[in-house]
């Protein structure tokens, strides 16, 4: 049974002979495609800043870190705020390679995902400050749910497009999301 299989019928709950393996080189069943950040001219040259213009910190402890500036803490910044662009062809470049390499031996029946690192919740917190995000809702205020709007359709555009490029190739699709 590929590696494939075994992850369909564990999602499927159709009793996979073993549990499927996310990680750990070639033992695991899954294989990613992704797409390439593109960065916004305000955030080339700084290595803690994600293409949201987020500045993260981190420690010596590997992991992802943690944001510490918010760059839309007071969003009327939002009219003048470097969007990303879901749409952006430099942004797939590298999904070309990666769709490549599924013909590899070592990837050629391993589940294929791609994904979005933070979609909603996560990102308008980075962006805005949680604190500032929960008193928002809370408040209902109308740049609060502007906020949310563009983010989502950032994140509609990737999907969108990860489906024209990658079609079949990808079985899965992965959010993250607290």
């Amino acid at each position: 049974m590929t590696a494939r299989e075994v992850v369909s019928r564990a999602i499927e709950f159709r009793r996979p002979p073993r549990l499927p393996i996310n990680g750990h080189g070639e033992l695991s069943d899954i294989t990613w495609v992704g797409y390439d950040m593109i960065q916004p001219q305000r955030a080339i040259g700084y290595p803690g800043m994600d293409q949201w213009t987020c500045w993260w910190d981190r420690s010596e402890v590997q992991n992802m870190g943690q944001v510490k500036g918010h760059p839309l803490e007071d969003v009327s910044r939002m009219k003048r705020f470097p969007w990303p662009d879901g749409d952006d062809a430099r942004r797939y470049v590298s999904t070309w390679k990666w769709l490549d390499e599924l013909c590899w031996p070592a990837k050629r029946d391993k589940y294929v995902i791609a994904g979005i690192f933070m979609i909603l919740w996560e990102r308008m917190h980075t962006l805005h400050g949680f604190e500032n995000c929960m008193m928002d809702l809370m408040d209902d205020t109308p740049e609060i749910h502007e906020l949310a709007e563009r983010i989502l359709e950032y994140d509609i555009q990737i999907v969108r497009n990860m489906h024209r490029i990658c079609g079949s190739s990808v079985q899965g699709f992965s959010f993250s999301e607290d």
